[in-house]
């Protein structure tokens, strides 16, 4: 997968340490069809649009480039409801809780 993404940390961890303690989310972007330069269009002009207390950490995109991995970090859930609004027209969401304690 190729990695698309300004790290929050650019170091071995990916991770700042003010983000350490903060639940993490594995949010899994389904490209919809044709999107992809539209969807790089608006990331240049714009960024990843996310609201303030949504803090992305790593991506990677899929080998065909159609989905994208990103691992983000929140203590407040209600936030992706703001992100997922300015997306949704070229993407499908899927959001998944990610156990920090597990190796």
């Amino acid at each position: 997968m190729a990695n698309r993404g300004d790290h929050v940390n650019p170091g071995n961890t990916g991770v700042s340490s003010e983000l350490s303690d903060i639940p993490r989310d594995m949010i899994i972007e389904r490209f919809h069809d044709d999107a992809q330069d539209n969807i790089y269009q608006r990331f240049e002009k714009d960024g990843r649009q996310l609201p303030e207390g949504l803090h992305y950490i790593d991506s990677w995109l899929s080998a065909d480039a159609n989905i994208c991995f990103q691992l983000v970090a929140t203590q407040d859930r209600d936030l992706f409801d703001y992100w997922i609004q300015h997306w949704s027209d070229l993407t499908d969401f899927e959001i998944y809780p990610v156990d920090q304690n597990q190796p």
